[in-house]
């Protein structure tokens, strides 16, 4: 058995009151604090409607309970943490979760990239963003059936189905915080066979072609914006290294980030349920038909597991492992006074818990 921190809920209350800041080394519990206060208060808004009270259910159990791996780093008298497991409610505008799903389409990329590039080692990788003029809530549904109806009208073009051997396609919606307006835009990542950068080959596609295309496949009176640019360290003849890894984040961005939410200091003004139904049964994530047979072929899921840790960096050298930590959320009377509290220690000598166990232990409430 693990010991546990506190032995009642008067020292769990002392401890809430404590800074909102335990330093993690890599993860900061102040961000994990943010996010779930943000979480809560997405949920509060879908409550308040009855066809999204099981939703917002589900968004308020997000992240109630953290494991973090506790690291020992020589005469430092900080601990550096890692997470190293959580219960996660999966809904697409969850903030807590939306970080994760981005980190788990990265680890499926690289690898599918990475198998991509050794059956085609000379193919050359570029990013693709291809935009459109922001519209208010109303319009935002209606305009991402123009947008992605557009994007497949490109692709299927003679002119770029020559040109692009593979692709991967990601739809982010941003705000304008001052407007209000939604501008929803496409992140490609596109891979060109060698020769397309010969001229006489007739191939290659200037940034003006692409952003006359895509007005055309859009069917605008307007010429939507359209960057490409190369991408370091994916193809040209080299196996995908940390800077080509790095490069892959670009196009494997958020459906939305989670601070576009905030409307002062509450949600009231946000329209949450026109961007939920504007992204209800949607596919936000597309690809080639070779990129998705190699990600067919792959062992991981679709979805992050509980236990997926997005890796920021490396732990520290001589970084000793001391044991696991387990936190608990606890609402406070305020939102700024909810935050996560260390319920449970387990040093490593003992057998490593499941989530399942943790989840259905005695801790107090």
């Amino acid at each position: 058995m693990g010991f546990s921190m506190y032995d009642d809920e008067a020292d769990l209350a002392e401890v809430a009151k404590s800074p909102d800041h335990l330093v993690d080394g890599s993860h900061d519990l102040t961000k994990h604090n943010s996010k779930h206060r943000l979480t809560d208060q997405i949920a509060d808004r879908y409550a308040q409607h009855a066809e999204h009270k099981k939703r917002a259910a589900r968004m308020y159990d997000c992240g109630k309970v953290l494991a973090f791996d506790r690291y020992r780093i020589g005469d430092c008298e900080e601990p550096f943490r890692v997470l190293a497991n959580g219960s996660f409610c999966r809904e697409r505008l969850c903030p807590f979760c939306m970080k994760r799903n981005s980190a788990w389409l990265h680890v499926r990329l690289t690898q599918a990239v990475e198998r991509f590039l050794k059956q085609n080692p000379q193919h050359q990788a570029a990013l693709l963003t291809l935009t459109m003029k922001n519209m208010t809530e109303e319009k935002l549904r209606y305009w991402l059936d123009r947008l992605l109806k557009a994007f497949r009208k490109l692709m299927r073009y003679k002119r770029v189905s020559a040109a692009v051997s593979a692709w991967y396609r990601t739809t982010e919606i941003t705000r304008n915080p001052e407007t209000g307006e939604f501008h929803p835009h496409i992140h490609l990542l596109v891979f060109f066979p060698p020769e397309y950068f010969k001229r006489a080959k007739g191939l290659y596609i200037t940034q003006a072609e692409w952003a006359g295309m895509f007005k055309k496949a859009l069917q605008v009176d307007y010429t939507p914006v359209c960057d490409i640019r190369a991408m370091p360290g994916v193809g040209g003849g080299a196996p995908l290294d940390d800077l080509g890894r790095k490069s892959l984040f670009e196009v494997c961005k958020y459906v939305c980030e989670p601070g576009m939410f905030f409307e002062g200091e509450d949600l009231e003004g946000f329209p949450l349920l026109e961007l939920h139904e504007a992204l209800h049964g949607r596919r936000l994530i597309g690809m080639s038909a070779n990129l998705q047979r190699i990600m067919d072929e792959q062992s991981l899921p679709q979805e992050a597991p509980d236990d997926f840790i997005p890796v920021n960096g490396r732990l520290p050298e001589g970084a000793v492992l001391e044991g696991r930590e387990i936190y608990h959320w606890r609402q406070g009377a305020t939102p700024a006074q909810s935050r996560y509290v260390l319920v449970e220690f387990r040093p490593w000598s003992q057998p490593s818990a499941t989530m399942e166990a943790v989840m259905t232990s005695t801790l107090p409430d």
